[in-house]
């Protein structure tokens, strides 16, 4: 694929157009279990990070914000910088798509699940994905490939950071010099150690240990 968008939220934005009211049609058949009918907000899509989760592990790749967050009445979607590959974002924005449909109070419960798997993605309904055989690019192929590549390189969340330190803080006895290094974590919990070559545990006789510079 080639290059149809120069900016990153133009082809987001292009993408979830015409997708969602074809989510739409999928969700129609699920409108009934809801208390009210499907709402087809105004979506706003940037590329940004989720407000927690981005760099976990299991990162969170998308995030959708309802309509009552946003002064502007916009369901306000996020596809995480470390996404970069127009398919895979692709899927995460559907499923993002979604939540805005939704509203993001029903979360990932019904109909949710329903939808997601008419739509064709795979996976548990907290984490969709769509491989080469989904029944998802069906309809989703023929939007991304008129979209053309995601114009976004990935962003490294961990480029220039340094990693966080545990100091180690000497303990020391009084009468003998015996040493150790413990972390101010263990100190605040249970205090220094008690010498194990001065102290006497079977008379009593203890001899703690203190902090040393």
């Amino acid at each position: 694929m080639t290059n149809t968008t120069e900016l990153r939220e133009a082809w987001l934005d292009k993408v979830a157009g015409e997708m969602l009211p074809i989510i739409g049609v999928f969700a129609r058949d699920f409108e009934k279990s809801t208390h009210e009918p499907f709402r087809f907000p105004t979506v706003k899509v940037s590329c940004g990070w989720p407000h927690k989760g981005g760099m976990a592990k299991k990162r969170v790749r998308g995030e959708c914000w309802d309509t009552s967050a946003s002064a502007g009445n916009y369901a306000e979607i996020f596809i995480s910088p470390v996404e970069s590959d127009a398919d895979e974002v692709a899927h995460i924005l559907a499923h993002e798509l979604v939540h805005a449909l939704l509203g993001t109070a029903v979360g990932h419960r019904k109909p949710f699940p329903q939808i997601v798997k008419a739509m064709g993605l795979q996976g548990k309904p907290t984490a969709t994905y769509a491989d080469v055989n989904a029944p998802f690019w069906d309809w989703a192929r023929p939007i991304v490939e008129a979209a053309g590549e995601y114009p976004h390189a990935v962003l490294d969340g961990t480029s220039g950071k340094k990693k966080s330190k545990t100091y180690l803080i000497k303990s020391a006895c009084p009468e003998c010099d015996y040493t150790v290094r413990i972390t101010q974590k263990h100190i605040d919990a249970a205090g220094h150690p008690a010498c194990p070559a001065c102290s006497d545990y079977d008379s009593g006789y203890i001899v703690p240990m203190t902090a040393q510079d």
